[in-house]
């Protein structure tokens, strides 16, 4: 499967034979949003639903389709820990992406430095127990 959310929705559209019209009205869509996803100048869906139905269209996997849209959504593209989590944890991890949408910055920093806290616990806790 291609790297680029858009490159593979494009290339599934046209190899099942759909025009972007047809497309466009199948997901609910405009025809300038179905070209500018196909052309990488918009976001992939954040949404796994609208994200499923469209793999649903297009004959293609839902997951990795879950998981080129969210890996294009997230900086850095190249975080490959961040990728395994997506890979291994498609569907919690577009829940939470879904979940954080909206939020207040200074409110995810606080949640981020939760989690490493509880992180580094961990990791002492298991470093004792060894």
């Amino acid at each position: 499967m291609a790297k680029n959310f858009g490159a593979v929705v494009g290339k599934a559209r046209r190899s099942l034979r759909i025009k972007m019209r047809e497309l466009a009205e199948k997901m609910g869509w405009s025809l300038s949003l179905v070209s500018e996803i196909e052309h990488g100048r918009r976001k992939p869906p954040s949404d796994e639903t609208v994200i499923k139905k469209l793999a649903k269209i297009l004959k293609l996997e839902e997951q990795e389709l879950i998981v080129l849209a969210a890996r294009e959504r997230i900086k850095p593209q190249s975080d490959d820990k961040v990728m395994d989590f997506f890979r291994n944890k498609g569907d919690i991890a577009m829940t939470l992406c879904r979940e954080l949408d909206g939020l207040d910055t200074e409110y995810i920093e606080r949640l981020v430095k939760g989690v490493q806290r509880r992180k580094s616990k961990n990791e002492k806790q298991q470093g004792n127990s060894s």
